[in-house]
């Protein structure tokens, strides 16, 4: 037999493969049809594979490039991580910074978190080790001194991960344009940019992402026909990484199995012989890291099996999944998904592997969106095949030029409309997660104030005292992790979850970094805000009359608010001095004329990127509202609604609304804030009732003329 191309067995009739759309005669061969072809051996497959792949589908496009911009943006806008998190963020900061020392790893510093393998932190930190080398020569040139947060490196290690993924995803995408037809792959890649959760969380280094790249080159390869190797992929993602992927390699075997793609016991074999190999390199390293023998996923899995211990982080209704978590995980590619299975036939299959995925998981009454990662994609196939085949239509030849251009400009206003929409809802899912992260915020603030001082002496890195700061649990819970700390400086930190509130001053911290308002012997020294809820309001009413009136009065009918509350409070220890932490630590970024004690964390804790705001001197702000003849208290009982409309406003306002307008006001953003929010509220309140005044005065008007009109009619009779 020639080698190279190799032509499938000739048909008499058609199979059911080719009604669904799999090679036939008349068609190319692919790499999944020559994989696929029984009559060749491995050697032969491979090698067959290796020519027929050489496609521009395996190169990088456009599509790959959207994807990659989006996964990097959301890294570089909203750096910080939760909870979820944070076992794998240490694990790769003490592999780059602590090495063999592992009495200084976080996770024997601060024992009590659930163990997790430590194979997925070493292939990040082993790839992101070069770039923080050179990126050291760079500061170095630069003459870059002091001791400084590890920020930067925590943004490289992100950045890594998500090149891992998206990678990963490009492979996804060759794979369904070879299978699904040109087209598909690119649209996949882009209606997957226009989701939230799946781009924003590809960099970050929950254990589900860990095992991402594996489980998207698995899927790659078993969409692709090469299922002996996606065997081997899903099997060592669920085994070393991420234990519930189990489900899924389950959907895929036996997907597998019914179209004959594989052999039971050559299947079997490969499970098993990949299964060892998996486990006793996970046993082999991560006992050494844990310091007992341990096999970390198999751990997990009893524990949420056996133990059923996953409910008690929450449970929820068997059909959350679909009834809220995957509206909000699809957004507005789930109107395409229908459409997409109804024109193309041989995505079903697919998403059916997904949609079992999903059921199979809903049995688990503990439910989270980041569990559907691996069926997200299968999910958005059909919409990817609907939006290929729409950009793909063209007018009838016999159509006009007009015509022509018509369909042409339609098509593409339509796209415009769906990629608007889309990012007007990505808008408001990445503001409200820009406010989840007040604990880290809190102690970037921190570090930006600089350490107090005690009977006059400063801090000092030679043998000056040092200044502790305690972290709360749900503090640390909310943003915080190793790459915050600055090294071999004046500070220590504290994540102690055993010590009582009460009981803090005691043990001689400088600082306290805590969600409660009030800790004895501590002074509040500024507070953060942080995400409360999304609220939907419609200045002029719900109905259309009302909207209407909005867009005449150039305002939006629909307005969207992210409400926010004190979340992080910086407590100081009594005794020491306030005044030089508030006259000396104020960041550069500020402007020049700020009002002393008056710190935006915006500016101080991420360079203006989040929002939210710290009051750090209330003196200071009461001394300039006294200076204006404005009553502070006054304006906190109009601000709370405690007495309506009974607050007399300052003397020279009309009402309370011109408080934003005070000049000098701005130089106190987190009051400044405030009463612009209360101008707008105000301000959207009286049109409100203006525009229900004017729609009474239409319906009045219309009677009075149709009564006029009737009476005309009866004196003419």
């Amino acid at each position: 037999m020639a080698r190279g191309r190799a032509k499938p067995p000739e048909r008499t009739a058609p199979s059911s493969d080719e009604s669904e759309g799999h090679v036939t005669d008349a068609d190319p061969p692919t790499p999944s049809d020559v994989s696929s072809a029984p009559f060749l051996d491995d050697a032969e497959q491979h090698e067959a594979t290796q020519e027929a792949s050489s496609d521009p589908a395996d190169s990088w496009q456009l599509g790959d490039l959207v994807l990659l911009v989006a996964v990097a943006a959301y890294a570089s806008q909203i750096p910080l991580t939760k909870v979820e998190e944070s076992f794998n963020t240490q694990a790769v900061h003490d592999i780059l910074y602590h090495g063999r020392d592992l009495a200084s790893y976080d996770h024997n510093e601060f024992p009590g978190v659930v163990p997790r393998s430590f194979l997925g932190a070493f292939a990040v930190a082993a790839a992101a080790k070069p770039l923080l080398a050179l990126f050291d020569w760079v500061d170095g040139m630069a003459g870059a001194e002091g001791p400084q947060e590890r920020t930067s490196a925590m943004a490289v290690c992100r950045l890594v991960l998500a090149l891992m993924c998206v990678y990963a995803f490009s492979r996804l995408r060759a794979a369904c344009e070879r299978r699904l037809g040109k087209g598909a792959g690119t649209a996949l890649c882009v209606l997957t940019a226009l989701q939230f959760h799946l781009p924003f969380y590809m960099s970050r280094m929950l254990p589900n992402v860990m095992a991402l790249p594996l489980v998207l080159s698995g899927l790659a390869d078993w969409i692709d026909a090469a299922p002996y190797r996606a065997i081997v992929q899903l099997s060592v993602a669920a085994l070393v990484l991420r234990c519930d992927l189990l489900i899924l390699c389950a959907c895929v075997g036996v997907h597998m199995l019914a179209t004959r793609a594989v052999t039971l016991l050559r299947a079997a074999r490969t499970a098993a012989v990949s299964a060892v190999a998996a486990v006793g390199w996970s046993v082999l390293v991560d006992s050494v890291m844990w310091r007992r023998w341990l096999w970390p996923e198999g751990g997990v899995l009893f524990f949420n099996t056996v133990m059923d211990g996953s409910k008690d982080y929450g449970v929820m209704p068997w059909h959350w999944y679909f009834t809220s978590a995957l509206p909000r995980a699809l957004l507005l590619t789930l109107p395409l998904v229908p459409v997409g299975l109804v024109i193309e036939k041989r995505v079903r299959s697919y998403f059916s592997v997904g949609l079992a995925y999903v059921a199979l998981y809903s049995l688990l009454g503990h439910k989270e969106v980041r569990f559907l990662f691996p069926a997200i994609p299968l999910l958005t196939l059909p919409a990817a095949c609907c939006a290929a085949k729409l950009t793909a239509l063209e007018a009838p030849r016999h159509a006009s030029f007009l015509g022509r251009l018509a369909a042409f400009a339609g098509r593409r206003l339509l796209f415009v409309a769906y990629a608007v929409a889309s990012a007007c809802a990505l808008y408001v899912f990445a503001s409200a997660a820009q406010l989840n992260y007040p604990g880290g915020l809190a102690l970037r603030t921190l570090h930006s104030i600089g350490c107090a001082t005690k009977d006059g002496v400063e801090v000092t890195t030679g043998g000056g005292w040092r200044c502790s700061v305690h972290i709360s649990a749900p503090m640390a819970e909310t943003g915080v992790s190793r790459f915050l700390e600055i090294p071999d400086g004046p500070w220590t930190y504290s994540k102690a979850e055993d010590i009582a509130l009460e009981d803090l001053h005691a043990q001689d911290f400088t600082y306290l970094v805590t969600h409660e308002r009030h800790a004895p012997g501590y002074d509040v020294l500024g507070a953060i805000n942080g995400f409360e809820r999304v609220r939907v309001q419609f200045p002029c009413g719900r109905s259309l009359g009302g909207a209407v009136h909005c867009l005449k009065d150039r305002t939006l009918p629909v307005s969207v608010e992210l409400e926010t509350a004190p979340k992080a409070y910086i407590h100081l220890r009594q005794g020491y001095n306030k005044h030089h932490v508030l006259e000396h630590g104020i960041p550069r970024a500020r402007e020049e004329d700020a009002a002393p004690g008056e710190l935006s964390v915006g500016e101080a804790g991420n360079g203006g990127k989040m929002g939210g705001a710290g009051r750090l001197n209330e003196d200071a702000t009461r001394e300039f509202l006294r200076t204006k003849g404005v009553d502070a208290d006054a304006w906190e009982r109009e601000r709370s609604y405690a007495e309506a409309d009974g607050v007399p406003p300052p003397a020279g306002m009309k009402s309370w609304e011109d408080f934003a307008d005070l000049p000098g006001l701005e130089r106190f953003p987190a009051l400044y804030e405030e009463a612009r929010r209360y101008q707008e509220e105000a301000r959207d309140k009286r049109r409100k009732e203006e525009g229900a005044r004017g729609k009474g005065g239409k319906r009045k008007g219309r009677r009075r003329k149709k009564k006029s009109k009737q009476g005309g009619e009866r004196a003419e009779l």
